[in-house]
């Protein structure tokens, strides 16, 4: 008989549980925009709710809080296909026809052309990774800093992204059924020593030139020398191509 009352027991406990987590479940609170939802994504403490949307060749980029309330809404002016946003909620990345950066309040930091982007941002803003699908752009990957500078790019067709906490590693997948892995800090830090050397061989043709300019040599004649040198040296340090000099 005890067995038979545990037995109830348990079918009541686990009906009550099926009550509360199972089909009476519902939401905190929920918001028409109007619009068509393509993405959201929200912050690690739910304090932020970031959505895309389009509406025909239109998008919104609109941040709520956890109460629901609408923040603001940053009208992009094309579709919004992918979003993104730092755990602090300082800056929120947006792609589709363009792709976007903007801080908490909505003002717009940047904005580069894009297509059907797919975007990912380091919780630090650092780096933002884009992934974009090339129908009317490039084919590529792009990473940018938060001043919008590109420090590289990578041919991929229509690529999804995403980027580590600590912006060492990015992943991309292609529509050509490939997947790529990226040590992002170590092809800037390549990528920084070559552009040091870069600098130091130019100022140093510059020297060069006015040097041969001041001893009356030709311009033409000192150029084509340093060029011919230049692109010697530029050679063992893997930066390969002719200066450009302006008279």
């Amino acid at each position: 008989m005890k067995n038979y009352i545990i037995g109830f027991l348990l079918i009541g406990i686990l009906a009550n549980v099926g009550f509360v987590f199972g089909e009476n479940m519902g939401p905190e609170w929920s918001r028409n925009i109007g619009d068509y939802v393509n993405c959201v994504a929200i912050t690690p403490d739910g304090k932020y709710i970031v959505a895309g949307s389009k509406f025909e060749y239109n998008g919104s980029v609109y941040l709520f809080n956890t109460k629901g309330d609408l923040l603001w809404k940053y009208e992009t002016g094309s579709t919004v296909e992918s979003v993104s946003i730092t755990p602090d909620g300082k800056y929120i990345v947006a792609g589709g026809s363009y792709a976007f950066l903007l801080n908490t309040e909505g003002d717009l930091l940047w904005e580069h052309g894009m297509d059907e982007a797919d975007v990912s941002i380091t919780p630090d803003g650092k780096y933002i990774v884009i992934g974009s699908s090339g129908r009317y752009s490039d084919d590529e990957i792009y990473l940018f800093n938060t001043n919008g500078d590109l420090l590289w790019k990578h041919g991929a067709d229509n690529a999804d992204v995403s980027i580590s906490l600590d912006g060492k590693y990015i992943v991309a997948g292609s529509s050509d059924g490939k997947i790529y892995l990226f040590n992002n800090l170590k092809y800037l830090e390549t990528s920084g020593k070559l552009k040091t050397e870069a600098n130091d061989l130019i100022k140093k043709a510059e020297d060069k030139i006015t040097f041969l300019k001041l001893n009356n040599i030709p311009t033409m004649e000192a150029e084509n020398l340093l060029n011919r040198e230049f692109k010697q040296q530029s050679i063992n340090t893997h930066w390969v191509g002719d200066i450009t000099y302006i008279k």
